[in-house]
């Protein structure tokens, strides 16, 4: 299924099993809305926004990707990701990459296999609020993104990190749960200018981690670490 127009809605569309494709794709198509769609067992991306911005993607279910993504965003500004659940895909259950303001919340991110749960690559100004990113190999990974905000999302389980915030300055994390991974409950390196605030991190190999030779970064009202 393809939209290659602007002012679109997809709602409730079945798009599964495809065998060498996508299930869903929005391509150089703006102001598009995908809401309440199956994209599940395809072999690439579940779903697919590529040039379009302003594309809301809300309460879709992208699952068992054999090769891919649940849910792949690339240069596609202002896009909002809420309410969707993305599980057991080959690589991550949401990657956006290269797009300007993405807002994320309440998506539900569980045993994705690539990078992580939740994947934000040079994406600046992201806003990441009230997710669950429980059992990936990373739960939330945000890199080359300055000015990321993440407020009260949960990284339980997870094989390597529970948030790990990468060469992303001006960091703000705020009353996130990253509890119970095998490596750093959260993870800053090379992210100087950050703030965290009142964030829980137990039972981790470390709680809160801030590589100590390149960045300077504010702790305030104490986190809980252990």
């Amino acid at each position: 299924m393809q939209a290659g127009s602007t002012n679109n809605t997809l709602i409730g569309n079945n798009a599964t099993y495809s065998s060498f494709g996508l299930g869903i794709q929005v391509e150089n198509a703006p102001y598009n809305d995908l809401i309440s769609n199956i994209a599940d067992s395809n072999f690439n991306d579940g779903i697919q926004v590529v040039g379009s911005l302003e594309t809301e993607l809300m309460s879709n279910f992208a699952r068992g990707s054999l090769s891919s993504n649940g849910i792949y965003v690339t240069g596609s500004d202002d896009t909002e990701i809420i309410n969707n659940s993305a599980g057991a895909n080959q690589l991550n259950g949401i990657y956006v990459l290269s797009s300007a303001r993405p807002v994320l919340d309440e998506n539900y991110l569980a045993q994705n296999f690539g990078t992580a749960g939740m994947y934000i690559s040079d994406c600046a100004d992201p806003l990441i609020t009230d997710n669950i990113a429980n059992f990936n190999t990373n739960g939330i990974y945000v890199d080359p993104s300055p000015n990321p905000v993440l407020i009260n999302n949960t990284a339980f389980g997870n094989s390597n990190h529970g948030i790990y915030i990468f060469n992303s300055t001006n960091a703000t994390l705020t009353a996130n749960n990253a509890t119970s991974n095998m490596a750093n409950g959260i993870y800053l390196e090379d992210s100087g200018d950050s703030t965290l605030t009142s964030n829980t991190a137990n039972t981790n190999y470390y709680g809160i981690y801030i590589d100590p030779s390149r960045t300077a970064c504010s702790l305030t009202t104490p986190p809980t670490a252990t």
